[in-house]
């Protein structure tokens, strides 16, 4: 029996064709660190590479047979059997964002480079700033649609929706964990904007912060830390606290109002807006505070951004054209790319890999 090594190439579909003598062979399964790989009836996984990827895998045989496996790794594989194709498909970027485009605000996703438009809200109610989850499985936002803003939940298709707080206040500003596991957001419960965590089903609300000013605009990092704005000092700057509320540092302290903080994917810096040079534009710092450099520079209003999943770029809104608009750049302010074009205003964005249509 002859056999052919295929290297996989990500986003192609190759086609093998192997003379053998068409029986069928036994289920194999290969684990390595960090991957596994499965190929059943006319397929045995022979050796395997870890890559940096997940891609899913199909094969069909001359026999009708199909098998489907994902592996995260740029895999080498033994095909044993008939004519055999290979589809490999690549984990798709989206970007989620709210839109009036429809009379009222209402979350719209789209590819990366903004073809593929979809609306998964619609109603007589305001919705917006939507949270992709760290798996790309679900979005939190906010929603006024019971009278008052509560945070909800629903699939990345728009499926499932979930009311998770209840209550006559203010609750706004979702944001995940990276496990998953809890969502941090702000509330006027108490009389003043405050940060609260709460489990990702809705149940065991904490409340971390607890002063007289404003609290607002909660992002988590890798490691677990939450980073906030507040006013205790007057203007807005921008501040770091464990998941418990303890050990709170102060991160910028200017004249200047800094705010929507969005940490890279690597943990490694923050991006915010500030209104430093008179304009709010958009700025980066390491997550110590240190290194600030600012990434745009121009007479419009830059704000609401969100890390590519590489950390390679941002995305953003921005009225440089008139209204609201979401463009995204290279993290040097580089290669600016328009994705949305219309009279309406498109905000809040955010950025997630989910798994392929």
């Amino acid at each position: 029996m002859n056999r052919l090594y295929l290297s996989m190439v990500i986003g192609i579909t190759i086609f093998i064709f192997a003379a053998c003598s068409g029986q069928n062979v036994t289920q194999t399964t290969t684990k390595t660190q960090n991957q596994t790989a499965t190929l059943a009836h006319q397929a045995t996984v022979t050796k395997t590479q870890q890559v940096e990827t997940t891609t899913t895998i199909s094969v069909t045989t001359t026999q009708k047979e199909t098998v489907t496996t994902t592996i995260t790794s740029t895999s080498a594989i033994t095909i044993e059997g008939p004519t055999a194709t290979v589809t490999v498909k690549p984990p798709q970027e989206k970007i989620a964002f709210q839109s009036d485009r429809d009379g009222d605000m209402d979350i719209y996703v789209m590819n990366a480079d903004g073809s593929n438009l979809v609306q998964l809200t619609d109603n007589t109610a305001n919705d917006g700033v939507p949270a992709w989850s760290p798996d790309g499985q679900k979005i939190a936002f906010q929603s006024n649609i019971d009278g008052d803003t509560e945070i909800y939940v629903m699939n990345a298709d728009g499926s499932n929706l979930v009311q998770l707080t209840d209550n006559e206040a203010t609750d706004n500003r979702a944001c995940w964990s990276p496990d998953g596991n809890h969502i941090a957001f702000i509330s006027d419960r108490d009389g003043d904007f405050e940060i609260y965590i709460m489990d990702a089903n809705g149940s065991n609300q904490f409340q971390l912060t607890d002063n007289t000013v404003a609290d607002r605009s909660p992002a988590w990092s890798p490691d677990g830390r939450i980073v906030f704005i507040s006013n205790i000092e007057d203007d807005y700057e921008i501040y770091m606290m464990n998941s418990d509320g303890s050990n709170v540092v102060q991160l910028t302290d200017n004249v200047a109002w800094d705010g929507t903080p969005s940490i890279s994917p690597d943990g490694q810096q923050i991006a915010f807006r500030s209104d430093l040079d008179g304009e709010f534009e958009i700025f980066v710092m390491n997550l110590d505070g240190s290194g600030l450099f600012q990434l745009t520079d121009n007479e419009s209003i830059d704000t609401s951004l969100s890390w590519s999943p590489d950390g390679q770029k941002i995305v953003i809104n921005s009225d440089r054209d008139g209204d609201n608009e979401i463009y995204t750049m290279n993290l040097d302010g580089s290669y600016v790319v328009k994705l949305t074009n219309n009279t309406n205003s498109d905000s809040n964005p955010s950025w997630s890999v989910t798994e392929q249509e």
